[in-house]
């Protein structure tokens, strides 16, 4: 009936698979718990505590996204639930909410984030989800296709293997064209308020090299020509002021003002307006030094 796939990194989970085995057999349906290690360097093994999780280990670090491949194609059901390692649970019917759904194809939960995990360390991270990510189910039907997390989703395993054999290669922040992914092959998305927490931020430092990371997964699907229309609005934001002849100067701008730009995000109320268009000025930046 439901396979919980977990992908960690350096991060141990037996917190995360205790209360998750505690729900699960709650509802009574048959299910299984497997975690799998991209190549830590630490233990993250939770079955000293739980003997009935499946626990595996990458050899090499393989990202995230292959590892959730392996992960797909080693579930035993039909049902996914994707969580990744580094979450909180925070509501007791928490799996029974998403099994009484079976019958949609994908189903996001959604994300919070609480004041306890903020740090001056990690602003930028926090600040971004605050204001990004933690949306009620309400605001996230607007748009389906745009806020769609892997940190938190249900689907089916046919939409979910036929959504990983889209992507060619494994790239940090393929979560960003995931809706449109999922766009093109028409299927619907439901998004319900099942959140949870949010519990290990990157620091500014890394977020930001990650935001690159992932602003140049998107500017390579565009300009790969994979979709007509895509659901980020980075991209689709990009696209519009090449058009008026504005991503030139946008260029110039992120390599004189990129450092100055990064220490003023790395402060503790970082503006969401400058880190937009500091990532607009990185995807520019690439489609002008290719």
């Amino acid at each position: 009936m439901l396979s919980i796939l977990i992908p960690t990194y350096n991060q141990k989970v037996t917190t995360l698979v205790t209360a998750l085995a505690r729900q699960a057999e709650a509802t009574g349906v048959p299910y299984e718990i497997i975690v799998r290690d991209d190549a830590s360097t630490i233990d993250t093994n939770p079955k000293t505590v739980i003997n009935t999780i499946q626990f595996r280990k990458n050899q090499e670090n393989q990202g995230r996204t292959a590892t959730r491949l392996l992960l797909a194609e080693e579930a035993r059901f039909n049902h996914l639930l994707f969580l990744d390692s580094d979450v909180r649970l925070v509501k007791d019917d928490f799996v029974a909410t998403y099994l009484n759904l079976t019958e949609k194809p994908v189903v996001y939960g959604g994300i919070i984030y609480t004041r306890e995990t903020y740090t001056p360390e990690c602003s930028l991270r926090w600040h971004f989800g605050n204001e990004r990510e933690s949306l009620t189910a309400e605001k996230r039907n607007k748009t389906p296709y745009k806020v769609l997390i892997s940190s938190n989703i249900f689907v089916q395993k046919s939409f979910f293997l036929e959504l990983s054999a889209r992507f060619r290669e494994s790239r940090y922040g393929q979560d960003l064209i995931m809706g449109a992914y999922f766009k093109s092959l028409q299927v619907p998305v439901t998004h319900i308020n099942n959140q949870v927490e949010h519990m290990g931020l990157e620091s500014n430092e890394t977020f930001l090299r990650k935001a690159r990371d992932a602003a140049g997964t998107v500017y390579a699907s565009y300009e790969n020509k994979e979709f007509r229309t895509y659901a980020s609005s980075l991209i689709n934001e990009f696209d519009t002021w090449r058009r008026f002849g504005i991503s030139r100067p946008l260029a110039l701008l992120y390599k004189k003002g990129h450092k100055t730009a990064e220490r003023i995000l790395s402060k503790e109320s970082p503006s969401m307006f400058l880190f937009d268009m500091y990532r607009l000025a990185y995807v520019s930046h690439l489609h002008h030094n290719q």
